[in-house]
């Protein structure tokens, strides 16, 4: 009598319930016990379990390798507690997309004053930047800042500091050093790029609180009972309030500017020598907070 053992036919594989591995094991047993006479699709078969087998395994390893560089923890204000090898520092020059800068003329580009280094306390040098005792600061319109929120103030060469904005009001900024460049005052604690306004731009957010009238105004008005005649000029832009003005008048006579508001400037002349033109030359328009 002649034993034979008989080995049993592989389980079919099945692309819809079966693993990767359980596909590809039961296709290479599928074509070891058929040999040659096997259907050449399962072959097929076999080789796409493979390669998918294959790429899975590179998927996993490229997610591995993603999370190994992110940083662990969490970021308290302007520390980092982490749990590989990113630094604090290592995360404050990555790109970032600049803040918004709540300063007017960071970069000194505005000089209505002609304004040529001569610093005096509680006078203005380039637009918007006030002297103080110890150098200079900026006041802030409300409205143009958060309330009550975390800033941080830096320069072109240094962080000036962390500072809270108040909870209402114009805002008086911490005292930087004179005759710095690129200041900027942004939401958060860590400083992102310096970012310059177009020019127009920039001088027409100065404009709003100091203008500089330059052209001469002729005036043929002769006036010889004292009765005022008015010329009136739109502003540039509309300043914050009205503002303080003084003016030059060559020709003779006085004038009258308290008709003036914040979009118009309005001058009231009387007294002119008759048969004679006056006009106003330099005028100057403070709208300072």
């Amino acid at each position: 009598m002649i034993n034979q053992v008989i080995t049993p036919f592989p389980t079919a594989p099945d692309a819809q319930t079966d693993t990767s591995q359980e596909f590809s094991n039961k296709a290479d047993a599928f074509v070891y016990h058929q040999g040659t006479t096997f259907e050449p699709e399962i072959n097929q078969f076999a080789t796409e379990a493979n390669t998918l087998k294959t790429e899975m395994n590179q998927i996993k390893t490229d997610i591995n390798a993603i999370q190994a560089t992110l940083p662990q923890g969490t970021i308290d204000d302007t520390k980092v507690t982490k749990t590989n090898t990113w630094s604090a520092s290592k995360i404050a020059t990555m790109p970032q997309t600049p803040g918004h800068n709540v300063l007017i003329n960071g970069n000194m580009t505005i000089n209505q004053r002609n304004f040529t280094g001569n610093w005096v306390v509680g006078g203005y040098a380039h637009d918007r930047w006030k002297a103080d005792a110890s150098g200079m600061h900026q006041v802030v319109e409300e409205g143009s800042y958060v309330p009550n929120a975390t800033y941080v103030l830096s320069t072109k060469d240094r962080t000036i500091g962390i500072t809270t904005s108040p909870s209402s009001g114009n805002w008086i900024t911490p005292t930087i050093p004179r005759g710095s460049r690129e200041v900027k005052l942004e939401l958060g604690t860590l400083p992102t790029a310096y970012v310059p306004r177009a020019y127009a731009e920039e001088l027409a957010l100065c404009q709003r609180y100091y203008q500089v009238y330059d052209k001469h105004v002729y005036l043929f008005m002769y006036t010889p009972d004292g009765s005022k005649k008015q010329v009136s000029l739109a502003r540039t832009v509309t300043m914050h309030h009205t503002p303080i003005e003084t003016v030059s008048l060559n020709g003779g006579g006085d004038y009258d500017t308290s008709y003036s508001d914040a979009s118009c400037f309005h001058y009231r002349a009387k007294n002119l020598d008759p048969d004679k033109s006056a006009w106003l030359r330099h005028i100057t328009c403070s709208a300072e907070l």
